[in-house]
């Protein structure tokens, strides 16, 4: 069974930018999308499946099946909320990125399930920054191998 991850996009840049983005968001459609920001993320995927190696790591299916999806915009900085399947969407990211290079895009993400979580900033369409990976107890070898 697929966990869910959140993904929480910051995006940064003008005004002017942003309203380009948020009408881009509201003219998507796809046939199983339940709104427009899922339509755009759908689309997103579909897209990132058609280009070789846009990605670094396994990237999560978007799906409305397990959440929310939320874009919502302030004067200088928008905030894009969505769920994905197992992994962040980070491919989708790239692809907006290098969509609206324009625009300074920080993902945050949390995959609680299996520990996954960490960060991707894209910047004039680049992956500028990428901290990430399982979360792994600490253990003392020593102390393990004294168990043993």
């Amino acid at each position: 069974m697929a966990n869910p991850c959140d993904n929480d996009l910051s995006i940064s840049g003008s005004s002017e930018s942003l309203t380009k983005l948020a009408k881009w968001i509201e003219t998507q459609t796809h046939p199983q999308a339940p709104n427009a920001y899922w339509a755009a993320l759908y689309n997103l995927e579909q897209a990132c499946e058609s280009l070789d190696g846009i990605g670094f790591i396994s990237s999560g299916m978007a799906d409305h099946a397990y959440g929310h999806a939320d874009y919502t915009q302030y004067e200088d900085s928008a905030m894009f909320q969505w769920v994905s399947k197992n992994n962040p969407s980070i491919d989708i990211v790239i692809l907006l990125a290098k969509k609206f290079p324009e625009l300074e895009f920080d993902l945050t993400y949390s995959e609680p399930g299996h520990g996954l979580s960490g960060s991707v900033t894209c910047s004039e369409g680049e992956v500028i920054d990428y901290e990430g990976g399982y979360e792994s107890e600490d253990v003392d070898s020593e102390e393990e191998s004294e168990e043993w």
